[in-house]
Parts: structure tokens; C-alpha cells; sequence
């Protein structure tokens, strides 16, 4: 199985700060997960895919919120046939998620 592998280094140094490893399951069943797209403010990152399992069949959009220290603060998963999530888009007021062929805006969390 694929799962979200994030790791955050130090800019000058190169030096792992930290590691994140996400497994999206239902039922205890695994999925492969396919990361996309990161976005990053001043005390967030998100991270946009999808979680595909073959037999039986099913898909879902994922957003994961991680905060500065790599820690989930939340993760969202919309049921959603044969998703691809390609793009996220931050700004003080909204959160664009780009879902094709679906387009969804979320409210930011302050």
C-alpha cells in the first residue's frame, strides 16, 4: 500500500526537522494514497490526494491538515467517483481545493 509521506528540513541546513507518515483506511482496510498538492501558511500545511482502493471499488478526495510541528489537526475525506484532487490554493479567507471534475471552497480555519 501507498500512504502520505511528509517530511519538512531545515531550509539552510538540510537537517530532518520532522516526518509524517498518513494511512487512510475504512473499515481497517488500506488504501493507496497518492499526495498531489501542498499548500503552506504561517502555522498550517495542507496536503491534497486521493485514496483509492480497487476491490470493492472506491475513491476519495483527502485534505490533511497538518500543523508547523507535523502534527494532523484534522483530515477530510470526500467520497467521491474516480477522485483526483491536483491543486490547493490558500488565502486569509478561504480554502480553495481544486477536484476535478469538481471544484469545492472551504472556509479557512483561523
Amino acid at each position: 500500500m501507498y500512504d502520505y509521506f511528509i517530511i519538512k528540513f531545515n531550509g539552510s541546513t538540510g537537517k530532518e526537522k520532522w516526518r509524517q507518515i498518513y494511512n487512510f483506511k475504512i473499515n481497517n482496510n488500506s488504501f493507496y494514497d497518492t499526495a498531489y498538492a501542498l499548500a503552506i501558511n504561517s502555522n498550517s500545511i495542507f496536503i491534497a490526494g486521493t485514496s483509492v482502493r480497487q476491490f470493492p471499488s472506491e475513491s476519495y478526495a483527502v485534505i490533511i491538515k497538518l500543523n508547523v510541528n507535523g502534527e494532523i489537526e484534522w483530515v477530510k475525506a470526500l467520497p467521491i467517483e474516480n477522485a483526483s484532487t491536483y491543486d490547493i490554493a490558500l488565502d486569509n479567507i478561504i480554502m480553495e481545493i481544486f477536484l476535478f471534475p469538481l471544484c469545492l471552497l472551504m472556509e479557512a480555519v483561523s
